[in-house]
């Protein structure tokens, strides 16, 4: 195979510090790089461990990356030297930051996290059914029109909502889809000095094939509101 100059195919061994060093900057368990990867947990721990990997699943742990190209440790790599890849580090941790995940399984917890939360973002990992992204549109589009005047319905009203998004969440199911969100409370500086922030309640809601709900959600420091 022709390669780049400079670069040079990776051996199982910088394979697997690669893929253990990329693993530690998300902060992610093996476990949760088995479920992004559909691999077996075995299976990551022989590619981390040296002991090589088939193109398959280095493509599968590319895509897991988030990569431009997901076949790029298929192909020649520039091997980063230590302070680069200390810069990497440093670089992810002042970009994002880590959020626990929670299953989200009821629309009564829709409705409660509908009634705290002040911003919002939905998403879906890679393979979900378009259906499944429309009807996360859906619930999207319920849960803003919710939220922004939860204080008039009644108890009875809020009844009415839970089985309104249960079914929502039910249909996704029926597509092996489920939720899971992390929330993120952050102060909204105020214009007037003599005033204090304003605490804010983020909510990041993520679609996931059922089986591979991850752990933990990297996301933005920077907010913004457009």
């Amino acid at each position: 195979m022709e390669t780049t100059t400079g670069a040079r195919l990776l051996t199982n061994e910088e394979l697997g510090a690669v893929i253990l060093l990329t693993r530690k900057i998300h902060q992610w368990s093996q476990e949760t790089l088995t479920e992004l990867t559909d691999l077996t947990t075995r299976t990551i721990q022989r590619i981390e461990g040296g002991k090589g990997a088939s193109a398959d699943s280095r493509r599968a742990l590319g895509k897991a990356f988030n990569l431009e190209d997901i076949d790029t440790y298929n192909k020649p790599f520039l091997i980063p030297t230590a302070e680069e890849i200390e810069k990497q580090k440093k670089d992810f941790e002042q970009e994002r930051i880590t959020l626990a995940t929670v299953a989200l399984t009821t629309g009564k917890q829709l409705v409660q996290l509908a009634e705290t939360t002040q911003a919002h973002l939905f998403t879906s990992m890679d393979g979900i059914p378009n259906e499944a992204d429309r009807l996360l549109a859906e619930i999207e589009d319920r849960f803003t029109d919710f939220r922004d005047v939860h204080e008039h319905y009644s108890a009875n009203d809020k009844v009415d909502m839970y089985v309104d998004f249960q079914g929502n969440i039910d249909a996704l199911k029926a597509l092996g889809v489920e939720l899971c969100h992390a929330t993120r409370r952050v102060s909204i500086s105020s214009a007037s000095a003599d005033k204090k922030p304003i605490p804010f309640m983020i909510i990041y809601m993520l679609a996931c094939p059922i089986g591979k709900v991850p752990e933990s959600m990297a996301v933005s420091r920077e907010i913004s509101f457009g």
